[in-house]
This record gives C-alpha cells, sequence and structure tokens, in this order.
C-alpha cells in the first residue's frame, strides 16, 4: 500500500494452503482491501500486475475457472465498503514493491499461523568502510621473506583507493 504522500506500507502475506498464481492474485487484492477498510481509508486507487484478475473484476472477462468465482465475489463486496475507488492493471516491473514483499513473505520461515513478522528496509548510501571508523589503522605483520596477506591488496584499495 502506498499512502498519498508515497509512503509505503508494507505488508506481506505468506499463504498456508495450496492456491493457483491467479488465487494468490484474487487474495492480495481481498488482504489489501481489508487493511485499508482497518485504516479508514474511504477512497482508493488500485494497480495490480494481473490483467485477469483486473479486468475479471472490472467485468471486462469472464471468470472460468470456478474456484476464482468466490474470490471474486469477496472483492466486489469489500470494494462495495468504498466511497470511491479505480482498479486498474499495470506492468509487472512497475509493481517493484509488491514484488519485493512477495520475496520476503516467499522465503520467511513463519511456520505458525498468525505468527507475525516485521522487516525493516534501509538504503543505504555510502559503504561500510566509509563512517566513523573508517579512521581505524589496520595493520598486518608478515615474516622476512615471506608475500603480505592475502587481503593486502583489497586493504589498500579501501585505505586509499590504489591498485597495486
Amino acid at each position: 500500500m502506498v499512502s498519498p504522500a508515497n509512503d509505503v506500507i508494507p505488508i506481506a502475506y505468506k499463504l498456508g494452503f495450496e492456491f493457483t498464481n491467479n488465487m494468490t492474485k484474487y487474495k492480495a487484492l481481498i488482504l489489501g482491501l481489508k487493511v485499508a477498510s482497518l485504516l479508514d481509508i474511504r477512497e482508493l486507487q488500485i494497480y495490480g500486475d494481473s490483467q485477469l484478475v483486473i479486468n475479471q473484476v472490472n467485468d471486462i472477462y469472464n471468470i472460468k475457472y470456478e474456484k476464482l468465482c468466490p474470490y471474486k465475489l469477496i472483492v466486489i463486496y469489500l470494494l462495495n465498503e468504498f466511497d470511491r475507488y479505480t482498479i486498474k492493471n499495470i506492468l509487472i516491473k512497475n509493481n517493484r514493491y509488491a514484488d519485493a514483499m512477495v520475496s520476503v513473505a516467499s522465503l520467511a520461515p513463519i511456520e505458525i499461523e498468525d505468527e507475525e513478522m516485521i522487516f525493516k528496509f534501509k538504503k543505504l548510501s555510502t559503504p561500510s568502510y566509509v563512517t566513523k571508523y573508517s579512521e581505524i589503522k589496520i595493520y598486518y605483520v608478515t615474516k622476512a621473506g615471506t608475500s603480505p596477506l592475502w587481503y593486502a591488496n583489497i586493504y589498500s584499495y579501501l585505505k586509499d583507493q590504489t591498485i597495486p
């Protein structure tokens, strides 16, 4: 979910039952609508990367796979709780937040029903060695007549960007 101020509200769910890809797209829409309702949101702009689901909800496509019918009915029921909404299809490449949350949820080791895990992500703009600790001096010692340690070239580069 993304607020009007472009604040991202990261929410992901891990499904613990057998499902098809289109079922997951419907389930994501249903869960998003439930969260929006809990947050007392009255107007929605909904974007989804499943052309099939979006067009079924908009009554452009008919549902041929009967197991999707209950999902659409729930979506229509939930949409009626909002004052105004639009639902549009977007390209998968433009749905990067959703894709990231899918990856996190699919890899998270959630074993117990209703167990919750909280993830925080932060973009780092500088490498780890460019910090207040970059002034720390690291020395290495070698025996006379031997070659330097394996990381000597790496250290030289990190220290003063020289390539031996």
